[in-house]
């Protein structure tokens, strides 16, 4: 019944993109101090997901709409393997700042458990 009311709806939406945005100030800190402890874009989140490594995730809605199918099942796939090993997930509504910081970085974003080395990566 609460969920209905507008207000209610807005003020439960604007808590979930406060927290997005505390979740992009630690991804952006860590980039630059330690990015094996961060994933971004679709491929890299993957592979996070897979290993078991994501804690927490942002996802631009844009890519649950994306025009490409493989886009749009690669992602939901993403989020229901990350809902099952626990990941905190927090889906942007496309018309915030936010969300163009995370469409910088792929449209999905991911703090991790612990780090995750990547062996394609230059200089490995």
């Amino acid at each position: 019944e609460l969920l209905r009311r507008d207000s209610i709806r807005k003020a439960v939406m604007e808590l979930s993109i406060l927290e997005a945005y505390s979740i992009i100030e630690l991804f952006k800190e860590y980039i630059v101090k330690d990015p094996d402890m961060v994933a971004y874009g679709l491929n890299d989140v993957e592979y996070a997901v897979r290993s078991n490594a994501v804690d927490k995730m942002v996802v631009s809605s844009n890519l649950l709409r994306s025009m490409d199918d493989n886009v749009r099942f690669k992602t939901f796939n993403i989020l229901d393997e990350a809902y099952k090993r626990g990941a905190k997930i927090i889906i942007l509504p496309r018309d915030t700042d936010i969300t163009s910081e995370v469409e910088g970085f792929g449209g999905i974003i991911a703090i991790l458990r612990f780090k995750l080395f990547r062996f394609n990566q230059p200089g490995l």
